[in-house]
């Protein structure tokens, strides 16, 4: 059975152009399950078949992959709704997605390691035995922070409401908004645009 569900995802997937909402997540589930499977078959331990250890990674990353694509979905309301807090429960369902799926690509059970980033910060929490939280720092992102927060003004409001740390730009800027890392620049004429917010948090 579970042979016959990954041979028709894949099947779908391959065949899928993104022409519909159904074809769009269809493809990002197939996606995550294709990437969690070759990740689980990579970490399987000796004793376990390389089919069996495939065929589990597949269908745990095809189901959490629609956390990952309900996010998307909910980053497309913000311009609907016009209400840019939308998007912590975007980020909240994309952290979980993207965690299980990591877990599923590293042979772990699927909330063994949960985690949620909010700018250069990243919270892990660690289920196995005994419930443990650790806190870190990722070096690359923070560096781009410094860089860009030189000049630029921090917009501690939007970065509130949304959970990313974006600044406003407001000179010898050429995009209305742009993603680096973990941060998001904004012109500020573009401030109160929350289509392209939600744009650059797609990105």
């Amino acid at each position: 059975m579970k042979q016959i569900i990954i041979v028709l995802c894949l099947t779908l997937c391959l065949n899928s152009y993104s022409q519909s909402e159904f074809e769009i997540g269809l493809y990002n589930v197939g996606l995550g399950g294709v990437g969690g499977a070759i990740g689980a078959v990579i970490n399987k331990k000796p004793n376990e078949k390389i089919f069996n250890v495939f065929c589990s990674g597949f269908l745990k990353s095809s189901l959490v992959g629609t956390f990952v694509y309900g996010s998307k979905k909910m980053v497309s309301q913000i311009n609907i709704k016009e209400k840019i807090e939308y998007n912590w429960l975007a980020k909240i369902l994309n952290s979980l997605g993207t965690s299980m799926i990591e877990n599923a690509s590293s042979n772990r059970k699927l909330f063994e390691q949960l985690h949620i980033n909010i700018g250069f910060n990243r919270i892990e929490v660690h289920t196995k035995n005994k419930i443990k939280i650790k806190y870190k720092i990722m070096p690359v992102a923070l560096l781009l922070t410094g860089i860009y927060a030189y000049g630029n003004k921090f917009e501690l409001e939007k970065s509130l409401k949304t959970g990313e740390i974006l600044f406003s730009v407001s000179k010898n800027f050429k995009h209305a908004g742009a993603t680096w890392g973990k941060l998001i620049l904004i012109d500020e004429s573009w401030l109160d645009k929350n289509n392209l917010i939600a744009h650059e948090i797609i990105h």
